[in-house]
């Protein structure tokens, strides 16, 4: 008679990956634990899974001087002058942007609707934008990886 497993294999076969990299709650780990103990299909899979992953680490290109990655990544001029460079685009852009809608509106050749309609447009590109850079901040904020290094 076969035993009667507390959870199934489908349910299971989600959650091996994630166990595999120790991304699990602790409740979600423990099931998959309390399974692999009597099901030898998901053993296998998670087996597969293993090697695969050790097949992949072994393919990557091996980063040999890592202190020159590192010079280059935190290289202290570059993300100054980056800073400075989204700066200036920054405080050209916005005087610029406010001239071309003041004289857009004060154009009495176009239509008042077309310029609704084109204010609407650009403003609706605006607050994407700021909505994804919000998105951005908040993703760097909370980034588990951000601290990983070569």
């Amino acid at each position: 008679m076969s035993q009667q497993l507390p959870y199934s294999c489908g349910a299971m076969e989600p959650l091996l990956s994630g166990y595999l990299d120790e991304e699990l709650t602790q409740q979600e780990s423990q099931q998959v634990r309390i399974h692999l103990a009597s099901c030898p299909s998901c053993q296998q899979q998670l087996a597969d899974l293993t090697a695969i992953q050790g097949a992949l680490r072994s393919e990557l290109p091996q980063i040999t001087d890592k202190e020159r990655v590192m010079a280059i990544v935190d290289d202290k001029p570059s993300l100054w002058m980056q800073r400075f460079g989204w700066l200036l685009l920054v405080l050209t852009i916005l005087p610029l942007s406010a001239y071309g809608a003041y004289v857009f509106w004060l154009d009495t050749g176009v239509p008042v609707w077309v310029k609704w309609v084109v204010s609407g447009f650009w403003l609706g590109l605006i607050v994407l934008f700021l909505s994804v850079a919000r998105q951005r901040f908040i993703a760097a904020k909370t980034d588990r990886y951000k601290r990983v290094q070569l």
